[in-house]
């Protein structure tokens, strides 16, 4: 006759005699997860709609985080306006141009004052067009070529001997223009205009 194996903590025998398996104990599946996650015990036994607000909370505000930073990245624009810089050139080189012709020279005259005027109407267009807060790459990239057209003119004429250092800084000041301009406009354009303090 066998004698009868002491029964486990986890098991009961019924009425036949047979092994039958205690039911787990309340929070046994929580307390297993948690396990499995790496999670404390009691975190697991927390409350579960708790949790899942939290769940949620973190993954909007996550969300809206991700949604402002590509708001951001997408508002690109130049870090200096275009006449802040064409005004003064426009003005700069229509004077050389008169200076050229009084002193005799032919070869860069008209292109002198007629890309400085060029360039002085589109920046003041430019800058009605950003008071508005309308589009001025138009005005922009009037600039650009206008002064680009200048500095290919004045490296001629400065190849020619004529006037060498007059046509040679129209030739500097109207390249870095001109490029200036197409990086304005692939930046983004001008900077928006800054609101008053008064009406934040």
């Amino acid at each position: 006759m066998q004698a009868a194996r002491p029964l486990r903590a986890d098991c009961l025998a019924d009425a036949s005699g047979a092994r039958r398996a205690l039911p787990p104990p309340r929070g046994h599946r929580r307390s297993v997860v948690a396990a499995g996650l790496g999670l404390r015990p009691s975190f697991a036994s927390a409350d579960a709609p708790s949790m899942r607000r939290s769940v949620s909370t973190h993954a909007s505000s996550g969300a809206q985080g991700g949604g402002m930073q590509q708001q951001g990245t997408g508002n690109g624009h130049a870090v200096l306006h275009d006449f802040c810089m064409a005004i003064p050139y426009g003005a700069v080189t229509l004077l050389a141009g008169l200076v050229l012709l009084g002193l005799g020279a032919s070869t860069a005259v008209p292109q002198c004052i007629g890309g400085g005027s060029l360039v002085l109407l589109s920046s003041f267009l430019s800058f009605k067009a950003w008071k508005k807060q309308d589009d001025s790459t138009l005005f922009t990239l009037a600039s650009g070529t206008a002064a680009g057209y200048v500095a290919y003119t004045a490296y001629g004429a400065m190849k020619a001997g004529v006037v060498v250092w007059l046509t040679g800084t129209i030739l500097a000041i109207s390249a870095a223009l001109c490029l200036f301009c197409f990086y304005n406009v692939a930046a983004g354009g001008n900077p928006p205009p800054k609101k008053d303090s008064k009406t934040r």
